[in-house]
């Protein structure tokens, strides 16, 4: 077994501290997410601030529905918040011709492959 000198044993532990840093940091980003959602959800459920602010943005909401469905963007005044940004994801999924994405294929030649062959121990 051939022996580690120190400038590989260097590279093997940044490698591997690069390893753990990413798993780490996955771990951090989505524990602050699920924090921030679960925050929020309290605030808007469980507090009277929150209750307060839910029914402001459902007055809002009935406010700007009068005006898109006088716009046009809405079949009718009964359509509910969820059911519009349903249809408004949906529309924006949906390729269009203006937005549909092209293909362009290239041409690329790359240099040959410099293959390495065992010489043996």
């Amino acid at each position: 077994m051939k022996q580690m000198t120190q400038p590989d044993q260097a590279l093997s532990s940044i490698t591997c501290l690069k390893h753990d840093d990413h798993k780490h940091g996955s771990f951090l980003n989505g524990l602050t997410i699920g924090f921030l959602a679960g925050a929020t959800g309290y605030f808007l459920f469980r507090t009277k601030r929150g209750g307060k602010l839910r029914q402001d943005l459902s007055d809002e909401w009935d406010k700007a529905k009068k005006d898109f469905a006088a716009k046009g963007l809405l079949k009718d005044e009964q359509t509910s918040l969820k059911d519009f940004l349903n249809s408004l994801f949906t529309q924006l999924k949906t390729p269009q011709s203006a937005f549909s994405k092209k293909k362009i294929k290239k041409k690329v030649s790359l240099p040959p492959a410099k293959v390495k062959k065992f010489k043996g121990v």
